[in-house]
């Protein structure tokens, strides 16, 4: 079994050869969430030794990380015709990246060649996120109804929505929404946040305050809808958007309990790149 040292000394060897090959990417390479390796959605770095940022499937780097396990397994006891790096019967050098001398199947070298030549189709495109959609709301920017905040590398951003909708004959609504995109392929896409909460406070309308027509006077339900809706929290994990709303429906004259003016919503979303950012506080009346 060849010794500690010159296993080493190949590992290092590949990493300073992989090193070489990430400062070969194309200039077109984003300046992203991981700096100009940032991977496409969908893709990791393969990390087959130190440093390796070639973008590949998470199979495949977990395939990278079984190979490195049974390295030693898999080398000639004693060496061979290529010294103490020789494989057994049936495996071969990955180079993955030059002086990669890990052995592996014959099939896996050749994946490892494939993912070298697709790593610069896999890279975050190079065009600057400025955080707002087409005709939208640019960064960070806030209006009474509505507010976009991004995060601090721009590829991901979060849109809260406060309304207050009074329909007269059909009821009412009020409370606010939340949306997480994440910027890829040149356009924002609906993406998955780890957390998304939101929290809303309502001002009710009260007997003989203008447009009070969701609160009519028939009888026994005088009065019924003047309490003020309670505020109202809402958590959703794993998800893209979060509806956080209080509903009103029927006809008027069976009294309908939802009697918001107002309404003042804030939230919290920790983004798929686990940064957490603060929504500004935004707000709609009737």
């Amino acid at each position: 079994m060849p010794g500690l040292v010159p296993r080493l000394a190949a590992v290092a060897a590949a990493a300073a050869a992989c090193g070489a090959l990430a400062a070969a990417q194309p200039t077109s390479a984003s300046a992203g969430e991981y700096g100009p390796d940032t991977c496409r959605q969908g893709y990791v770095w393969r990390e087959a030794v130190p440093g390796d940022h070639v973008c590949v499937t998470p199979q495949t780097r977990a395939q990278a990380w079984a190979d490195n396990s049974q390295a030693a397994a898999r080398r000639n006891p004693g060496g061979g015709a290529y010294g103490p790096d020789t494989c057994r019967q049936g495996f071969v050098w990955r180079e993955a990246v030059p002086g990669d001398h890990v052995c592996v199947t014959p099939q896996t070298r050749a994946q490892a060649w494939a993912d070298n030549a697709q790593a610069a189709s896999r890279v975050a495109p190079d065009i600057p996120p400025n955080c707002q959609d087409y005709g939208g709301l640019p960064t960070d920017r806030v209006t009474s109804k509505q507010a976009v905040r991004c995060s601090a590398g721009g590829y991901w951003r979060a849109t809260i929505t406060a309304f207050v909708h009074d329909y007269w004959v059909f009821g009412s609504d009020a409370g606010s929404s939340i949306k997480v995109e994440h910027f890829e392929d040149g356009r924002w896409a609906e993406r998955s946040a780890r957390v998304i909460t939101a929290h809303n406070d309502y001002s009710p309308r009260r007997a003989g305050d203008a447009g009070n027509t969701d609160c009519p006077a028939y009888g026994g339900m005088t009065g019924r809808c003047w309490v003020p809706p309670a505020p109202r929290d809402c958590r959703q994990a794993n998800a893209s958007s979060i509806d956080c709303r209080d509903y009103a429906n029927g006809l008027p004259w069976t009294g309908i309990r939802l009697n918001a003016q107002s309404v003042r919503s804030s939230g919290m979303v920790t983004f798929g790149n686990g940064q957490l950012v603060t929504l500004p506080v935004v707000a709609d009346s009737f």
